[in-house]
């Protein structure tokens, strides 16, 4: 078992962004926050949600600009009842230029709380390749390339460094 408890983490990480993008589940909106000290002009935010075998089933966009040490609820969100049981929703914000500045993911049950259906989904085939970038005496760094090769989205997918004997390291 690799699959860490340390999605408090990440969770942290992401929500402490200077400038990030969330959902608000209590109102279906996507909201942006600026926790920085400056006017942030020319925002794009974009929300897309899938069903569980990854088909898109509605996208919204707006874009936006956001004055220092604020939230703006912006997108009012949109969930189609043949969007199946469980969604997963994908927030991104991007600068004029389109470079990702955040993106969040969420899972959502149509029936709040309940993700049982999750346990039916397909697998996904995910194939992984490995390319020595450079060595030294005692290191070894590696790219590596994973690529979804079936139409089911790939959920928590983690890379984790093990031994020989499946040691975790």
């Amino acid at each position: 078992y690799y699959l860490d408890p340390n999605a408090a983490y990440f969770g942290s990480k992401h929500g402490s962004e200077p400038l990030h993008v969330q959902w608000n589940a209590k109102t279906d909106s996507v909201e942006v926050v600026n926790y920085s000290c400056a006017m942030v002009r020319d925002l794009t935010v974009k929300a897309v949600l899938y069903d569980m075998n990854g088909k898109q089933c509605w996208e919204g966009s707006t874009r936006t600009s956001i004055g220092e040490d604020c939230t703006q609820a912006l997108l009012p969100l949109h969930f189609p009842a043949d969007a199946g049981p469980v969604q997963l929703l994908r927030l991104t914000l991007t600068d004029a230029e389109g470079n990702l500045i955040s993106r969040n993911d969420y899972m959502r049950g149509s029936d709040e709380g309940n993700f049982q259906a999750l346990r039916g989904m397909a697998k996904a085939a995910v194939n992984s390749v490995f390319h020595l970038v450079d060595e030294t005496s005692d290191e070894l760094h590696y790219t590596a390339i994973l690529t979804n090769k079936s139409d089911a989205p790939a959920l928590m997918i983690r890379l984790n460094v093990v031994d020989k004997g499946g040691k975790q390291m």
